[in-house]
């Protein structure tokens, strides 16, 4: 049997999430750009209530090994760690595998649930 990635499934409830925390005036963009720099740029300003991304490569990651990185700002650094709190809060509402050690320098990781294919005969 292929172990591969439930990458839709996963996709579509960090989209929901995504979605709850723009209700909460987070700015949240998806697959947004190509690299860290270029999506912290064009969302700037977020002003105090942050804003939380994904990137291109960080897409390309996801598709390949299940695994996808969020990023997270304020404009000043001030209450990054309230915006990675919300975003955690909101993947865990979806039911997500969801890593973080509290660091505002590191991303947030959502690990997709491997899921079985099984091979026709």
């Amino acid at each position: 049997m292929k172990q591969l990635f439930a990458y839709e499934t996963t996709r579509r409830k960090v989209r929901r999430a995504f979605a709850a925390l723009r209700e909460q005036g987070i700015k949240a963009k998806e697959n947004h750009l190509c690299c860290t720099t270029c999506a912290t740029d064009d969302m700037s300003p977020v002003g105090r209530r942050g804003g939380v991304y994904w990137h291109g490569q960080n897409d390309d990651n996801f598709r390949e090994d299940g695994e996808l990185y969020i990023g997270f700002f304020t404009d000043s650094g001030k209450g990054s760690d309230v915006v990675a709190k919300k975003l955690v809060d909101a993947l865990h509402s979806e039911r997500l595998v969801v890593e973080w050690n509290g660091d505002t320098g590191t991303k947030v990781l959502v690990r997709s649930k491997k899921k079985e294919k099984r091979e026709r005969y």
